[in-house]
């Protein structure tokens, strides 16, 4: 579901959300996780994932956001944003390791700054993942350690733009 509604002029709010069941049918000769959490397969050496989540399937994500360009004049616009974006928990690698379970989060992020009315230039204050949230982006099992793949931490970045 994705929907927004300009609400003044000036403030638009919007948001999406995700619903996924997401499970194998049938998977029952694939590699085993290390710590052997799901049934033996058929075949000897192999599991059975029949009924298991699939990696990176959240039952649920979405986000909600909040724009705004509010004239400061003739030739000017403040322009400013915030979004939360959220996941449930989810694995995030393909044999089903426990331990490589993405624990649910939240994550907020935003930007503010001026503009020309025309659009013709900007400079903003973006920030990202303001709440810090560790996310990996995958991982996998690497000589009995857990090897993760992180997404990126707090970042805030000044970006100008000029349109010719």
């Amino acid at each position: 579901v994705d929907g927004r509604i300009a609400l003044t002029d000036w403030m638009t709010l919007g948001g999406t959300a995700a619903w996924l069941d997401a499970s194998y049918d049938d998977n029952d000769n694939v590699a085993c996780n290390r710590s052997n959490s799901t049934k033996p397969g058929t075949l000897p050496g192999t599991c059975d994932q029949g009924g298991e989540d699939l990696p990176f399937a959240a039952e649920y994500a979405g986000s909600v956001y909040a724009d705004f360009i509010v004239p400061l004049g003739a030739n000017l616009n403040f322009v400013a944003n915030a979004t939360v974006s959220f996941s449930d928990e989810y694995n995030v690698e393909g044999t089903l390791e426990p331990t490589l379970m993405q624990d649910s989060w939240t994550r907020l992020s935003g930007r503010v700054g001026i503009e020309a009315a025309d659009a013709k230039w900007s400079v903003t204050v973006i920030g990202r993942n303001l709440t810090e949230e560790e996310v990996w982006a995958g991982g996998q099992p690497l000589l009995g350690y857990d090897m993760v793949y992180p997404t990126m931490p707090r970042t805030v970045t000044l970006q100008g733009v000029y349109r010719f």
